[in-house]
């Protein structure tokens, strides 16, 4: 595509509610997961006890609910979008140094960027 046919796409309402229902699934598994280790669940303290991370759980957690609202918050959407992307690339690097398929960070990176690009298409505008 050129860049006067990114121009020119049109965010339709579909595209818009796509986006944001993909965009939306990953804010929401980020707030359970952030919910989850703040309140430090018994399961994440289990599985991220033999990480090294065990003493900043809640921490992780604080984080983790952190970039969803900067996300959530219009005035710092292009903020949180890149602390998402951030968070979920920390995300990847934790579960492959734990010698782990880093799966779950990959799929949830690639649906986040698939959900702005069906509601921002211009941010991907090649110039």
């Amino acid at each position: 595509m050129t860049s006067e046919t990114l121009q020119q796409v049109q965010v339709t309402k579909g595209r818009n509610i796509t986006g944001w229902v993909l965009t939306g699934l990953v804010l929401a598994g980020l707030m359970l997961s952030g919910l989850a280790k703040v309140t430090q669940a018994e399961q994440i303290v289990e599985a991220l006890g033999n990480t090294g991370y065990g003493g900043f759980i809640p921490l992780l957690g604080a984080i983790e609910l952190a970039v969803v609202v900067l996300f959530l918050l219009p005035l710092t959407r292009g903020f949180g979008a890149f602390a998402v992307v951030a968070y979920l690339g920390g995300v990847i690097a934790m579960e492959w140094s734990m010698g782990g398929p880093p799966m779950p960070g990959i799929a949830l990176s690639v649906l986040f960027w698939i959900g702005l690009y069906l509601r921002n298409p211009h941010l991907f505008n090649a110039r």
